[in-house]
């Protein structure tokens, strides 16, 4: 709005010499109308002078509008001036009030799980190695607690191929399970089979491909874990590899 006020007034005398001029036509139009319709002598040609002479002097009127609002707008003080243009008096100026500094965000604590290199059998390690609670004395059945159990296949079945590992792994406070088997009836070391982080209750605890495996007596194991780091006698099953 400033640039168009400063070109305006820079521009203000010729409007107001164009003005005057097209004004002056008009009054000399307004007074040749009325004359004519002093002198006319019929009824249609003094309303046609009549209306002439109206219409010169509603031009005229526009003229001095149009003069007076130049004039009006080229004299505004430079304070007005500034409202729509780019700066405002400092009187004007509202000052926003203070960014609020952000509150400090503490992030929520997750359980990462560690990768898994390809081709290596995962360890617990020994900071967290279970040990058995020592208050209990080994049952006689293979799987004493029904939370902690190998279902099917069945102490003694024949297995080939895919075998499904079904049973409960879901103590109270469970942590982790995991499943190991080994050679022969009553094994030392064993073979790291699956692990699973989540809690199971009569369903699929593994999945174990047995065609790669020389046939013969196998042991499976079942540990799960509570978060204490303990875990009930470990459920041990017989199976045999056709």
């Amino acid at each position: 709005m400033t640039v168009f006020i400063e070109f305006l007034a820079k521009i203000a005398f010729w409007i107001y010499l164009a003005c005057g001029v097209v004004m002056l036509f008009y009054l000399r139009a307004t007074l040749l109308a009325w004359r004519e319709r002093g002198t006319a002598l019929h009824t249609a040609e003094k309303e046609a002078a009549t209306s002439r002479a109206y219409h010169s002097v509603l031009a005229v009127g526009v003229l001095l509008l149009v003069v007076g609002a130049v004039a009006l707008i080229v004299t505004l003080p430079p304070a007005l001036r500034r409202l729509g243009g780019e700066e405002l008096p400092e009187s004007m100026l509202v000052t926003p009030p203070p960014a609020l500094s952000p509150l400090p965000v503490t992030p929520t604590p997750t359980l990462e799980r560690p990768t898994r290199p390809a081709g290596v059998v995962p360890t617990i390690p020994s900071f967290i190695t279970p040990s058995p609670s020592p208050t209990q004395p080994p049952p006689a059945s293979a799987c004493p607690n029904p939370e902690a159990r190998i279902t099917s296949p069945g102490m003694g079945d024949k297995v080939e191929g895919r075998v499904e590992i079904l049973g409960t792994a879901d103590i109270e406070d469970f942590w982790y399970y995991k499943v190991e088997f080994a050679a022969g009836d009553s094994p030392s070391e064993w073979a790291y089979l699956e692990e699973g982080r989540e809690a199971v209750s009569d369903g699929l605890l593994l999945v174990w491909d047995v065609s790669g495996l020389p046939a013969g007596s196998y042991t499976l194991r079942l540990t799960v874990v509570d978060r204490t780091g303990n875990y009930p006698q470990p459920c041990d099953l017989q199976v045999i590899i056709e």
